[in-house]
This record gives C-alpha cells, structure tokens and sequence, in this order.
C-alpha cells in the first residue's frame, strides 16, 4: 500500500493483530498477490513504481542484476519475501544467515523466483547444498574482529567489509561481499593482507595507515567510510542499510558495481514505498520546464500543457453550473425536455426546485475539484516527469468520458455538457498519447539522508 496508507494503519495492525502478526501478514497478502497473474505489474502501477536507471544495473556475486537496490531477509520469511519484495522494486534477495536445516526454506523460496536470490552462509555443507538452487552464495556476513570505541560524536555508519562468496556452480561468485552498515561508534576494522578482507573505516574519526608496498587502491565509500581492496580480486561491495531514509542509499549507489541492501528493521520502518523513492532519488534528471519553454505552436506543447488547459476549463466550466444552479436553476433545454419552469416544479412539490440547487452546486463543486485535480497533475507531477500523475490523469479522465455515453441513455443531451466535452477530448487526447519520458523531479532530503541532521 501507498506510505501514507501504511503508517497510519501499521500502528492499528499492531494494535489488532500484534506487532509480529501483522508484519506477516501484510508480507504474506503482498506475496499472494504478486504471486497472481499480472499481480506483480499491478503492485508497481499502484505504487507508481517506474523501471530503474540503466546505471543502477550491475552484478552481485558474478549474478547480473537489472538493479542494484535489493533486501536481506531471515530464512523463515524468505518465500514471502521473494515473491513480495520485486513488486515494489527489489532487484535482488539476499537470505541470510543459512544453516544446513534452513536449506528447504531456501530452496522453496528459490523456486519461481523473479530476480536473482542469493544466500549467505559460512558453513561449507550447507553452501554446497544451497549451490544449486540459488544464484550464489555469499559469506555469512556477521562482523568479525570489529573493535568499537564509544563516542558520542561519531553517529554515522560504520562498514565492515567481509571476505569473498563461495563459488556457485553455474554461476560462479567472484568475489562480492557483504558490507555491515552498523549503527553504532566510531571504529576500527583491521585485518592482515592474507585474509583477503577489506578495512572499512570512518574517515571523520579514525585513519587507515597503509604502506606503499602492500599493493592496494582506495576508493572513499559514498558514506564516508574508506574501502580498500586488492586490484584484480574481483571485489564487489554489499552495503547494508539500516537508515529508513534514501539520502545513504542513494550515495551507495552512486558509487558503480556497489549493492545496496534494505534490513528488514528499514522496511518495516520505511514501508514498502522506500525502493521506489531511491530509485526515485538515483535518477539523474533534467530540468523542469517553464512556461516559456512551452512556445507558441500547439503541435510542439507538451503532454502537461494540454493537461494543465484541460483542468482550467473544467474550473471555469464548473464555475459556470454555479451561476446556473444559484440563477435559473433550469435553462431552455432543460425546461423543454421536462416541459415545466421552476415554478411548475414548485407547484408539483415545494421541495424539488431546492432539490435540484442542491444537486446541481453539488455537480458545479466536483467539477471545480476535479479540474483543480488535472491542473495540479499536470503542472506539478507530468511537468516533472512523474509517471503516476500521468496515469492518475488518464484515469480519471477516461472515467470523466465514458460518462457522457450515459446521456444518450435517456436520449437527452445536455448542449453545454456536450460543448464541454468536445472542448475537453482535443485536450485529453494529446496528454493519452504523448509519454513523460524525461525525469524532471526534484527529490528532497528526508530525516537524516542528506546532512545527517533530523528534520
């Protein structure tokens, strides 16, 4: 369900059917519903979900992947999870930690699976059984050797970077690990060059002293961690984000070949619309247009433009059904099709002419809103770029339309409706064929995913 559905529900859930309960529960209804046909692409259309940037693609671990945003899960909840999570824009499924009597749990969640699933173990029999059911099989990521030093100054992630995956056969992991986002102290991570391990450290409170001789590059991690790593190994980082807000994982991404992972505590924190708002906040876009970038020649105006005059006519057009309905109340056609005046109705009953005022202002109010609805649409969401607003747009506008077939029901139709419509369909058809393809949006900051400083 859309964020602003999910968190004022959540706490009633759990309120009803206990914290726990309701969590599965609501997993289960998104995977049954992935699950069905056509399922999966009717989640994305609710959530106004769009396909990631071609720079969010990658691999992970040797996989390929058509976006590099994915989640870690439990063994227990992994087959909800495979099923729930692609529909709102996981790329990948990371399940971990796997022990030898996890293994059907992970090999049932494997099957029919839309993106590539991954498992994460240390124990050699338990990968070796998992190989063939999954698409690789990483190193149990639990952070190993890690010294902490309590600080209050240092609140920012501390990445600890793990060894290599054990190869999968068939497809083979080349060398990705998992990347501990730790909510925590400043720290240390040190390791000797033989173990083949990665020091992640957090450059604004602690240093990394390397010598020259000992062969290794580094790259400054998006987060302000340091990451090093021996050229030519093959190392492919995972981060794990634990921060409900987009600003870390977006700057993870940015950084090509890196995998950003959501815990499970993020989603349930950030509701199911937190994949789309980073690939959101990752797509590189264009400038928002203005007015004087509209022009003057009708064939050249953007979908928006004709969606923005589309609404101002329903504004004007329902500010019209007002006068009418506080002035005459019925007009020539309306006396002729009923072959009576307001003061015949009155002496019919005393009651029908403020019957009809109170269902006219009530139609002349709907339009007003609904052409407040489309101009907005389009000036403030297809403007920008926005697939769910053209979507919106055509939705109810399509309703709008099949409307008037309902007046040929009765064989009455209504001449300034009609006008209305004529005036209205040369406007809504330009915005059904001509697609937003250019994202013109601009993201803000959430809580602490930009400076780091709460709202």
């Amino acid at each position: 369900m859309p964020d602003w559905t999910y968190q004022p529900l959540r706490g009633l859930a759990g309120a009803l059917l206990g914290v726990r309960p309701s969590r599965r529960t609501a997993l289960r209804v998104l995977a049954r519903t992935g699950s069905l046909p056509g399922g999966g692409r009717a989640i994305a259309h609710l959530l106004g979900h769009r396909h990631p940037p071609a720079h969010l693609r990658g691999t992970a671990g040797g996989v390929a992947v058509h976006s590099r945003l994915g989640a870690t899960v439990p063994p227990e909840v992994a087959f909800d999870a495979v099923r729930a999570l692609p529909p709102i824009g996981a790329g990948l499924i990371v399940v971990e930690p796997v022990g030898l009597a996890d293994v059907p749990l992970v090999r049932r969640a494997a099957t029919g699976r839309r993106v590539p699933v991954l498992a994460a173990t240390n124990d050699p029999a338990t990968a070796a059984a998992l190989a063939p059911h999954v698409d690789g099989v990483l190193p149990d990521p639990a952070p190993k050797h890690v010294d902490t030093v309590p600080s209050e100054s240092a609140p920012e992630h501390v990445n600890t970077v793990l060894p290599d995956p054990v190869p999968k056969a068939g497809a083979v992991a080349q060398g990705a690990g998992l990347v501990e986002a730790v909510h925590t102290t400043k720290a240390v991570h040190t390791a000797t060059p033989s173990d083949r391990r990665t020091d992640a450290v957090h450059t604004a409170e602690t240093a990394h002293t390397k010598t020259p001789d000992d062969r290794r590059t580094a790259a400054v991690h998006p987060t302000g961690a340091e990451h090093t790593g021996t050229p030519g190994d093959g190392w492919v980082g995972v981060v794990r984000v634990a921060d409900p807000g987009v600003g870390a994982a977006v700057r993870a991404l940015a950084e090509p070949g890196r995998i950003v992972l959501a815990t499970p505590g993020l989603l349930v924190e950030a509701g199911p619309g937190w994949f789309g708002r980073v690939v959101e906040a990752a797509t590189p876009t264009a400038p928002t247009p203005s007015l004087r970038d509209v022009g003057l020649d009708p064939r050249r105006w953007p979908a928006w433009w004709w969606g923005l005059m589309a609404g101002v006519v329903m504004v004007v057009a329902g500010l019209v059904a007002a006068a009418v309905t506080l002035g005459p109340v019925l007009l020539w056609y309306d006396r002729a099709y009923l072959g009576m005046d307001p003061d015949a109705l009155h002496d019919v009953n005393h009651h029908l002419v403020h019957f009809l005022r109170h269902d006219r202002i009530t139609l002349a109010g709907t339009m007003v809103a609904i052409g407040v609805l489309h101009a907005g649409l389009a000036a403030g969401g297809m403007r920008r770029g926005w697939p769910w607003a053209r979507k919106a747009f055509l939705v109810s506008g399509s309703i709008g339309f099949a409307t008037v077939v309902y007046l040929f029901v009765h064989r009455y139709v209504e001449p300034l409706h009609a006008v209305l419509t004529a005036a209205l369909l040369p406007m809504f058809l330009p915005v059904l064929r001509r697609r937003t393809s250019v994202p013109r949006w601009t993201v803000q900051p959430e809580g602490r995913n930009a400076s780091g400083a709460g709202r």
